[in-house]
């Protein structure tokens, strides 16, 4: 194989891609009711607490057995109790893969050194891809069940409302032997 061939099959076992998490900048578009959540409030310390209702300008939340209302304008960031199991299922997909694939080559290297006590490229070669259809997909079951059970002990958090902070402008210099300059970033 070329370098060129190694540089694309590397690209293509490592390519993934890229997804923007969309957080509502609203309250009356928040997915969810009676979950537990944590709400961060401006200048505060993290609330624990059960979401019992919204709308656009505020939202109620069950705290210690009393009901606590917040203004939108007052508060930074809600989280919701738990997250997705994908990045578990991803990693074992991973790692099962990796498994599968290395126990499918030392599998049918064992099984050659047995059968014609040499190893031949041929026999590994027809060995190897006759058990990577078999002891691959199992692996890789086997890697996402395990990678989604790890996940779904871990409690995490998902991030369910941002409040924007408004129009910031950057600065940097640019400095090179050829140029002197400075860059310019607005983001909204």
């Amino acid at each position: 194989m070329t370098r060129a061939s190694f540089a694309a099959l590397a690209v293509l076992l490592c390519a993934a891609t890229a997804n923007a998490q969309i957080v509502p900048d609203t309250f009356d578009r928040l997915p969810l009711r009676d979950v537990d959540v944590y709400v961060v409030p401006e200048g505060g310390a993290e609330i624990r607490g059960r979401l019992i209702a919204f709308d656009q300008d505020s939202i109620a939340v069950w705290i210690d057995g009393k009901r606590w209302s917040f203004q939108r304008d007052d508060i930074r960031r809600i989280y919701r109790r738990g997250d997705s199991l994908n990045n578990g299922l991803r990693i074992g997909f991973l790692a099962g893969g990796v498994a599968g694939v290395g126990l499918a080559i030392a599998t049918a290297i064992g099984a050659c050194d047995d059968l014609t006590s040499e190893l031949t490229p041929g026999c590994i070669v027809l060995t190897s891809g006759l058990l990577l259809g078999v002891i691959t997909p199992v692996s890789i079951g086997v890697g996402m069940a395990v990678g989604a059970t790890i996940d779904s002990l871990h409690r995490g958090k998902t991030l369910i409302y941002e409040r924007r902070s408004g129009p910031t402008i950057g600065l940097a210099p640019i400095v090179t032997r050829q140029r002197q300059g400075l860059s310019v970033s607005i983001v909204w």
